[in-house]
């Protein structure tokens, strides 16, 4: 099944990782890869240098289902959870 466009807006999307992030791990950081690809680095503690998990994503005016579902696994969240946090801000 190919990648479907989803209705989150691209700024939307990284807001609701960062704040599932803050709550679900010690610590987080997103790096700008090459061209629009961004590396969301998950760390258990905050003082861990190694993260625990990692997932890329790609900057587009929209987000891809593909990306929603990468973000959902590594973040141990649903979906639903997921958009219930988008939906908030």
């Amino acid at each position: 099944m190919s990648p479907t466009p989803t209705k989150i807006k691209w700024k939307d999307f990284l807001r609701a990782i960062e704040r599932i992030a803050n709550k679900n791990f010690g610590r987080y950081q997103i790096k700008p890869k090459s061209g629009s690809a961004r590396r969301i680095d998950l760390f258990k503690n905050a003082q861990d240098n190694i993260p625990c998990a990692f997932f890329v994503v790609h900057e587009d005016k929209t987000v891809w289902s593909g990306d929603l579902k990468k973000a959902c696994l590594e973040l141990n969240c649903s979906k639903d959870e997921f958009m219930e946090v988008v939906n908030s801000l």
